[in-house]
């Protein structure tokens, strides 16, 4: 479990060098903090927000689930054949096993759509929008090595929405080297730990310039 709404509020008190309320009220504070954490889980495939569903299509046509954020991957597991995402201005041509989302006019809604329109049920990976915290008793999802970053991130919009951009510009900077750190690190649980260790890396750099080597030699 991460931390909570009120423990980030802290560590948003230091990024903002104060915990006067005056100019950044606490409801202001609080729905930056949230705003922090829904933007970086549009950067990076937050494991603890992945979701794994179906998707149910008629005519190619399926509803996207209400908490979605971004898209991960959409695949068929019998056939063993992924779908590639492509921009919805492009996706009228057609290119086969291809998926989109766009607005629907008529539902209001956004919606995702499949070429060819012929399969029923597909797997649907993605990042689950965050539910807004608003008690301090309310916690994350994140590890707490992100809060940082998130604390950054919220005095960026802070400081952006009282138009002082020098400091939004410095809190950015700070926001991108904590998170990007964060990830990192998390990024190392998908790695193959052989990969990891430093004696792997020069073994696969010694197969990869014994191989160069014998290209050259045939």
């Amino acid at each position: 479990m991460g931390s909570t709404l009120g423990l980030l509020k802290t560590k948003l008190n230091y990024a903002l060098g104060t915990s006067e309320t005056n100019l950044n009220t606490q409801a202001k504070r609080q729905d930056a903090i949230n705003k922090a954490i829904e933007h970086i889980l549009q950067l990076y495939p937050i494991p603890q927000y992945t979701v794994d569903t179906t998707l149910a299509f008629t005519a190619g046509v399926a509803s996207l689930p209400t908490d979605f954020c971004s898209c991960y991957k959409l695949w068929n597991s019998s056939m063993q054949l992924e779908y590639v995402m492509i921009q919805n201005n492009d996706f009228d041509n057609n290119v086969s096993y291809t998926f989109t989302v766009k607005w629907d006019t008529a539902t209001s809604t956004e919606k995702v759509y499949l070429y060819p329109a012929d399969t029923v049920t597909l797997n649907f990976r993605y990042i689950q929008m965050p539910v807004d915290m608003t008690s301090d008793a309310d916690t994350t999802r994140l590890p707490e090595r992100w809060d940082d970053g998130i604390a950054e991130l919220a005095a960026m919009f802070l400081f952006k929405d009282s138009h002082d951009f020098a400091a939004a510009q410095e809190k950015e900077r700070l926001a991108r080297e904590h998170y990007s750190l964060a990830w990192s690190i998390e990024s190392k649980r998908f790695q193959d730990p052989r990969l990891t260790r430093l004696e792997s890396k020069f073994e696969t750099m010694g197969i990869l310039t014994q191989n160069i080597d014998n290209w050259h030699t045939n």
